[in-house]
């Protein structure tokens, strides 16, 4: 099977969803299918080789990545547009099987080009926005267009609830590399390494660092917990966020670090944090967030927030510790529950890794192609 991914944004980049593309992409073609990817490249910059994109997230594997060339300027949803429109050139003139995309401009031009197509996605479109309802139900009938993947059975859901065929909609959850678990410090090494304290809890975040994601609430547990370290690691677009946590003597405040150093700043933590995620649920910008997998692997305690999105893969005090969201002062009571009952923080860091063996990469992407399989047979 010859495969066109279509992804509009650039590489490298900080973004989860360039991680999430390349990792998906090298997924399937250690399932045999020749996979290539039509990303963007900015005007005046040299392009890349595969392998230098490759190198610089540490990963390795066989597959394409076509830049096409497009202008930082230009609004980003004309940019969409004419991208996919430029990678259909390329995909009609060299015969691909199929066409598989996070953006529904490249699943219009493909089922305009006659391709079949393959959809996958987070966001549970239809719920955030009515006026989409009917572009997916129209889209979702379209014979070519084969299904759709999606993170977690809540955007699933979202899909199913105005009325598109169950069977077209398969939730496929994200992954984690294992073997860069296994090459993970010691906690204590780890807390050398990056300064952290041996002799305190050490709390954990990596992602971004925006209000939108719940920053907020773990800079207040650092205010209100002087006996609590906190570790933050990402970038983050909110100044005065950042200011804060960098105002603290126990917060200790890292950029975005590259994926394959991120096992050893989990490993040198106590516990790691989901913080609330209702803000981003309500906007759609984060559901079943990518980080709760690296998590699972890491073999850690996990306080997270009760919410419907991490429901498919955290079960409170099986392999995580639910609590109620926004509540800063409830979150230091609990984080310090956990810190004078080491017996339950071993039996929720062992239920993680345990949950952790099923939500590879390899797994996504075995299911992907058996799934699509499927469909194509359905489909001749």
């Amino acid at each position: 099977m010859k495969l066109a991914y279509i992804y509009d944004g650039f590489y490298p980049s900080t973004g989860a969803d360039a991680w999430q593309v390349l990792n998906t992409a090298l997924a399937l073609s250690r399932q045999g299918i020749q996979v290539t990817i039509f990303c963007a490249q900015a005007l005046h910059e040299r392009p890349l080789t595969t392998q230098e994109i490759l190198e610089h997230y540490s990963l390795s594997g066989q597959i394409e990545i076509r830049q096409l060339q497009r202008s930082s300027l230009v609004p980003r949803f004309i940019h969409k547009w004419s991208h996919c429109r430029e990678a259909m050139k390329h995909i009609k003139d060299e015969g691909f099987d199929l066409v598989y995309s996070r953006n529904i401009l490249a699943i219009r031009q493909a089922l305009q080009a006659g391709i079949k197509a393959v959809y996958d996605t987070y966001r549970p479109w239809p719920k955030q926005y009515a006026f989409m309802r009917w572009q997916f139900q129209s889209l979702f009938k379209n014979p070519l267009l084969l299904g759709g993947f999606f993170h977690s059975a809540l955007a699933r859901q979202a899909y199913v609830d105005v009325g598109i065929e169950p069977s077209k909609l398969m939730v496929a959850h994200n992954g984690f590399h294992p073997e860069s678990y296994q090459k993970a410090p010691p906690k204590s090494e780890a807390k050398t390494e990056l300064g952290l304290p041996q002799d305190r809890l050490v709390i954990g975040y990596t992602g971004r660092l925006d209000i939108e994601k719940g920053i907020l609430t773990l800079i207040e547990v650092a205010e209100l917990a002087p006996d609590i370290h906190l570790l933050l690691a990402g970038g983050g677009k909110d100044q005065e966020v950042l200011d804060r946590a960098e105002a603290l003597p126990n917060v200790t405040l890292l950029p975005w670090q590259k994926p394959s150093y991120v096992p050893t700043l989990l490993s040198a933590c106590d516990v790691l944090m989901i913080p609330s995620s209702s803000i981003a649920l309500k906007t759609g910008n984060t559901v079943l967030p990518m980080k709760i997998f690296e998590y699972l692997a890491c073999g850690r305690p996990i306080v997270a927030p009760r919410s419907p999105d991490t429901a498919d893969v955290l079960n409170h005090n099986e392999n995580a510790w639910l609590v109620g969201t926004d509540n800063s002062p409830l979150l230091v009571e609990e984080l310090r529950k956990l810190r004078d009952q080491p017996e339950l923080c071993t039996r929720l860091a062992q239920g993680a890794q345990e949950r952790s063996d099923e939500l590879t990469w390899d797994a996504r992407g075995q299911k992907i192609k058996q799934q699509i399989e499927q469909w194509m047979q359905i489909g001749n």
